[in-house]
């Protein structure tokens, strides 16, 4: 019921009061014990205040407590109906109605000479997050439990009676049994969490509740001159469930109860604190609320690529129109969502949910489970950019190869905690805890219990079964996702009150029984007045500014998608945007580790701080914020008259600049390294900008390549331990070939053949085993392969493993960083690397300007550079083109170029084509040919 009665029940006497019958709803209970000092002595403390959350309910035989119903108002046809509508109409008649009020606050005398058990109710205020949609259920008759009962109340109280005035009437009276030397107890029940907060209030504030009522009624008693030395208070927090308690100060250790010779009920082992103040009492009521992090696992389940709903294990509707992408955003503003994949989990292969949900991981926080049977499986959605994998407990092999931070090990479970496989269609008769014990010996630490029968029916959890399972689970399952039969918030606040719990839920979201605002509203500690500081961060990671919100701002946040705010300065929640324009559109929202803080993600290029900047926060510029806003700033410029406009317009052009820019980094001293990549970084992202590819793309792709796992035991690559007995050695297809086989046979022992013509086929003999052995193996089956290529090419093929050895000149695998070995080198008598130029030209490097800049053809464009930084020619003062082939050619026919660099052996060919040595960079006799390999 939406209005829920909250029955309280007090007594005062100089015995500690009846222990009561334990039923099965859990709600938190208050207890309040002071014992006289004198009684206290042989503890060695002077008294003690207990807060004690008790889930039961007083014996309604012993005690013959009910709710006070207003006055009856006249029957209609539209309120009340046939025999039903008359029964309650002949029991109002009955009643004596007379409720308390605000204005009896200061009318009432306590009378502390009345020691019994006195009862009361109250009817609960009305608030619009505490309204539920219920779900309809079989007619029930209630004149059972009206038939021959008297019903009698000592207090009524109506919802608008304050906290203030029930504590005065219930606690106030029960203050003073206490410090005269008795026993006092205040039981609870019906939504008696509430008891810590204000009940007229839509905020979480303990300060007005009854806790702090009695609290400050103590405290304020200790003030007085004969208590001021002689007094201690500590404070103990529990809680009663099926007969079990439970310390709340110890995570929900589970406590020893007996009665003593006496008759007294005694709790055994109990942590106790000792509280000085208020807001001593306050904190650890907080801190019990709220100590554990808050989270909610979505579910949204896909059978043939719509969403749909599942009731124990069958499928039955489908929602969203059956459009997974006007489900995903729906739910996307989470920040965990698990994507179930039912025609797998239905023993299917190959289904279309799986690429479905491969391409939504690319885009939201997503976990997954369903068919997936093989570390296959496990690889392609993993590497998919998933978080975690939802695997079935049946397969123990797959369970054990797959990495645990990947792993939650979902076991569905019956009403006998029995673990059900294939589908839920088949019972294993293993009791869950013994499946879960052999989980962990695998290394399992997540895991995910389902209740099948409460599955998709929104009627509630099994929290006895629940409970139970809790206590024997043993602390090595740090996690434990909770499915089945959430339906309200009281579900989740039971839920969340484990530390190792986290709620999984989906059809009360699908079938709008909960708002995603209240979850999120049941996720926070709001402070003292109810607020909560929200970050504003747009999706490149810069910080817009800070706002603050409440209750209500977040329901009409979550509801739109528009960030709602709460003004502190006029009082009201407000549209951030509603005058300038400047909405703010949500795309996610993240709670900190102590759920009083909130991190919400906007997808809005508008601006968020009033005086109409983008951020609120003073930032030299946003370009530094990450990548993802360099490459927006460079795309504003798209469609300028500009060099960028022109390059991103052309990317065809941007990616010749990206060949450029990239030897300037090859070849840059390290000085300049970071002007270099810079240059080539900007260019880089210009052909993202022209190409229609968005930084977002490439950082999701390489999130999924950071969560790739990289442990799994089925892999395809050849293990480095494996050894081949093939050789594959590169070697020049034209460059002086003559050299390279002459080099090959003199010094490693291997006689290369080969073919005229267009016959491509080049063999290599080993000949002389004493010198191949210097540096290959002594195996006498090894087979020498040649691998013929360009020299340009030589170094790839080498530093990505292509070939393990290649025979060149040291001016061809120099001309890279050094990934290289050197094996073997040797001198050329007869080749010199220069610089030449057209005879009679004018070569004045001291008249180079930055305006001014040459062109050099460079083929060797490391050892070019480095020459010129020797003659103290800084890189800013020529431009150097990377060229491949003969790069005299460049000065033969054109004069756009002013030098270039060639291999030297007997000069006929500067000679014929008018050209000259300016410079000898490496000169006759220095040169090197030699042997190289892969440097590990």
């Amino acid at each position: 019921m939406n209005n829920t009665a909250v029955d309280q029940t007090s007594s005062a006497s100089p015995v500690p009061p009846p222990t009561p019958i334990v039923e099965q709803q859990p709600q938190p209970q208050p207890q309040l014990q002071i014992p006289h000092p004198a009684n206290n002595k042989a503890e060695g403390r002077l008294s003690r205040l207990h807060v004690v959350q008790q889930s039961s309910s007083i014996n309604t035989h012993n005690t013959a407590v009910s709710v006070v119903p207003e006055p009856p108002s006249p029957p209609t046809s539209a309120r009340l109906h046939g025999p039903f509508g008359q029964m309650i109409l002949d029991y109002r008649s009955t009643l004596t109605y007379a409720p308390i009020t605000n204005s009896n606050l200061h009318h009432h005398e306590t009378n502390q000479k009345d020691l019994r058990i006195c009862v009361a109710v109250r009817k609960r205020p009305l608030n619009k997050h505490h309204c539920l949609a219920h779900v309809p259920k079989s007619k029930v008759d209630l004149t059972t439990y009206l038939d021959n009962q008297t019903f009698k109340f000592d207090y009524t109280f109506d919802e608008k009676v304050s906290n203030e005035l029930v504590y005065h009437y219930i606690a106030a009276p029960l203050i003073d049994t206490m410090f005269n030397g008795g026993n006092a107890t205040v039981f609870a029940y019906g939504k008696t969490s509430t008891m810590g907060g204000d009940l007229s209030s839509a905020k979480t504030d303990y300060s007005h509740g009854i806790y702090a009522q009695i609290a400050r009624g103590i405290f304020h008693r200790l003030l007085q001159p004969q208590y001021r030395t002689s007094l201690e208070i500590f404070i103990t927090f529990y809680e009663i469930y099926c007969g079990k308690v439970f310390d709340l100060l110890n995570n929900k250790k589970r406590l020893r109860v007996f009665e003593d010779q006496n008759g007294f009920v005694q709790v055994c082992d109990q942590q106790e604190q000792q509280v000085k103040s208020i807001q001593d009492v306050l904190n650890i009521i907080q801190h019990v609320r709220g100590k554990n992090q808050r989270r909610v696992l979505v579910t949204m389940d896909m059978y043939n690529g719509q969403p749909v709903l599942v009731k124990s294990s069958q499928v039955c509707e489908i929602h969203s129109d059956g459009n997974y992408w006007q489900a995903i955003k729906s739910i996307g503003i989470f920040p965990d969502i698990l994507i179930v994949d039912l025609n797998g989990a239905f023993g299917e292969t190959d289904t279309k949910n799986r690429e479905i949900i491969k391409k939504l991981a690319l885009k939201y926080p997503v976990h997954t489970g369903g068919g997936l049977r093989s570390l296959n499986d496990v690889e392609d959605v993993l590497k998919s950019n998933v978080r975690r994998c939802t695997v079935a407990s049946a397969d123990d092999e797959l369970i054990a190869k797959i990495p645990k931070d990947r792993l939650i090990v979902e076991m569905s479970i019956n009403e006998n905690n029995e673990v059900l496989i294939h589908g839920r269609k088949t019972n294993t008769h293993v009791n869950i805890i013994t499946k879960v014990n052999q989980l962990i010996a695998m290394g399992v630490n997540v895991i995910s219990i389902t209740f099948v029968n409460a599955e998709g029916h929104l009627s509630g959890i099994p929290r006895k079964q629940i409970q139970d399972l809790l206590v024997q689970i043993p602390k090595n399952i740090e996690k434990i996702y909770i499915a089945g039969g959430i339906s309200t918030m009281d579900d989740l606040e039971y839920l969340w009150s484990f530390n190792r719990i986290i709620p999984q839920l989906g059809s009360a979201i699908w079938k709008k029984k909960l708002t995603i605002g209240s979850i999120f509203n049941g996720m926070i500690n709001f402070d003292g007045n109810g607020t909560v500081s929200s970050i504003i961060q747009d999706l490149n990671g810069l910080v817009k500014g800070l706002c603050y919100m409440n209750r209500e701002s977040i329901e009409q946040t979550c509801e739109t998608r528009q960030l709602y705010r709460y003004s502190r300065k006029f009082g009201k929640v407000m549209m951030k945007g509603e005058t300038s324009g400047d909405i703010q559109h949500i795309v996610r929202i993240s709670l900190d580790c102590d759920m009083d803080a909130m991190l919400m993600i906007v997808d809005s290029q508008k601006s968020f701080c009033h005086a109409g900047n983008y951020s609120c926060f003073s930032l030299p510029t946003s370009i530094k914020a990450n990548l993802a806003t360099l490459a927006e700033h460079i795309k504003s410029r798209i469609n300028q008259d500009s060099y960028s406009g022109r390059i991103q317009r052309n990317p065809q052009l941007a990616l010749a600049k990206i060949m450029e820019e990239f030897w300037e980094v090859v070849v840059a001293h390290q000085d300049n390294q970071i002007s270099e990549c810079s240059d080539l970084l900007v260019h880089l992202v210009m052909y993202l900008n022209g190409s229609g590819i968005s930084i977002e793309d490439i950082f999701n792709e390489l999130h999924a390549r950071r969560w790739a796992p990289k442990l799994l035991v089925e892999n395809t690559k050849i293990s480095s331990n494996e050894k081949s007995n093939e050789i594959v050695i590169g070697i020049s297809a034209s460059k002086y070939p003559d050299k390279t086989d002459e080099f090959a046979e003199e010094q490693l022992g291997i006689k290369i053949a080969r073919h005229s013509g267009r016959n491509l086929l080049v063999e290599g003999q080993i000949v002389d085993r004493d010198k191949f052995c210097k540096y290959f193996s002594h195996d006498e089956n090894m087979k020498v392969s040649l691998f013929i290529s360009r020299p340009q090419d030589m170094p790839w093929l080498l530093a990505s493993k292509r070939v393990a050895h290649v025979i060149t000149f040291e001016t061809v695998i120099k001309n890279y960083p050094k990934f290289y070995t050197v094996l073997h080198e040797i001198v050329d008598p007869s080749l010199s690397l220069a610089l030449v130029c057209r005879k009679g030209a004018c070569v004045e490097p001291e008249k180079w300007t930055a305006q001014n800049k040459p062109l050099i053809a460079s083929e060797h464009v490391h050892h070019v550079t480095r020459f010129l930084e020797q003659m103290n020619i800084k890189h800013d003062k020529y431009h150097l083109d990377k060229i491949t082939g003969s790069s005299e050619g460049f000065l033969v026919n054109t004069d756009k170029y002013l030098l270039a660099d060639t291999i030297v052996e007997t000069g006929k060919t500067l000679e014929e084509n008018n050209l000259e040595i300016w410079k000898l960079i490496i000169p006759k006799g220095q040169l090197r040919i030699g042997l190289y390999g892969y440097c590990n």
